[in-house]
């Protein structure tokens, strides 16, 4: 997480929360685009090759990880 900028981390809890990359841009006042480009930076930093995968990732990291 701390390799995230705070955009970064921003966009990363919306996305875990569900919403669409849509909905994250008419929030946060960015192109589609911009949102997309940074789920593909959060899903490179974190290592990720899914978004379930990512969001085991951030389960673990916060202790709520089983495996």
């Amino acid at each position: 997480m701390a390799a995230l900028t705070g955009r970064q981390r921003e966009i990363l809890e919306r996305v875990l929360a569900g919403q669409s990359s849509k909905v994250i841009a008419q929030d946060l006042d960015l192109s589609q685009r911009t949102v997309e480009a940074h789920r593909a930076a959060i899903m490179k930093r974190m290592g990720a090759g899914s978004l379930p995968a990512l969001a085991r990732l951030m389960a673990a990291a916060e202790g709520g990880g089983a495996g």
